[in-house]
């Protein structure tokens, strides 16, 4: 190995520390090359198929919270049976025979003597903990895609208005499902929504991409450190 030195000596330019850098960048790019392609693949496809979705008439509707509206025959002896199971209540007013009861993520309203079967409620504009959400779809909106899809409503949102509507439809097996939103429009919603607390919600999201990036690079760095090694130990094991 030394003669061989002696008599075929390297350049500068690919001496073992030299090489490995280079190794090292290369594989980089490639790596990182490689990444943004997946990416940018997977990007393009979901953004191709919610095109087609949307084309079609399909597109997502954004409901908002989700909860289950029971009908009771004694709301004190259902609070005490629901509150056995973890639920606490989170609202209403047990005297005028309603309240809600939330255990996590999971809501259930109790109702004494106000309708007659139970029904499925969703509160667009609202996450699970009734805070407001910076960017949800109209019930107005929710209400004209329905129609469009040939669905027909028992109650109606005055598609005029601005502020909080609901509106009403069955299923097939006579269930009725409620859409209720308790706050403006999204648009008229915006201005009470300061731009703060758009960047506080938005941030924390930023952040963990942020890191899951740096830790994919990290990882690649290492693995390409890894290839130089053996790459340079196998050259330098058949030039010996």
């Amino acid at each position: 190995m030394a003669d061989c030195e002696r008599d075929c000596p390297l350049p500068e330019s690919l001496m073992p520390s030299e090489l490995t850098s280079n190794l090292e960048k290369l594989m980089t790019r490639r790596a990182l090359c490689v990444i943004l392609c997946f990416l940018g693949g997977v990007a393009s496809m979901y953004a191709a198929k919610a095109g087609d979705n949307q084309e079609k008439g399909e597109a997502q509707l954004r409901l908002g919270k989700f909860s289950v509206s029971l009908t009771v025959k004694d709301i004190a002896a259902s609070r005490a049976f629901y509150e056995k199971l973890g639920f606490k209540v989170s609202g209403g007013d047990q005297a005028k025979n309603w309240l809600v009861l939330q255990n996590e993520t999971t809501t259930i309203g109790l109702f004494q003597g106000m309708f007659e079967k139970n029904m499925l409620t969703f509160c667009p504009g609202w996450d699970q903990s009734n805070a407001t959400l910076p960017d949800f779809d109209d019930v107005r909106d929710i209400q004209r895609t329905l129609k469009s899809r040939g669905l027909v409503l028992k109650t109606n949102a005055d598609e005029a208005s601005t502020g909080p509507a609901s509106l009403m439809l069955i299923d097939p097996d006579g269930n009725p499902i409620l859409l209720d939103q308790h706050v403006p429009a999204p648009e008229c919603a915006d201005a009470a929504f300061p731009t703060t607390m758009r960047i506080k919600t938005a941030l924390p999201t930023a952040l963990t991409a942020a890191r899951r990036r740096h830790s994919m690079y990290r990882s690649t760095r290492a693995a390409v450190r890894k290839r130089g090694l053996v790459a340079l130990r196998e050259e330098a094991a058949l030039t010996a």
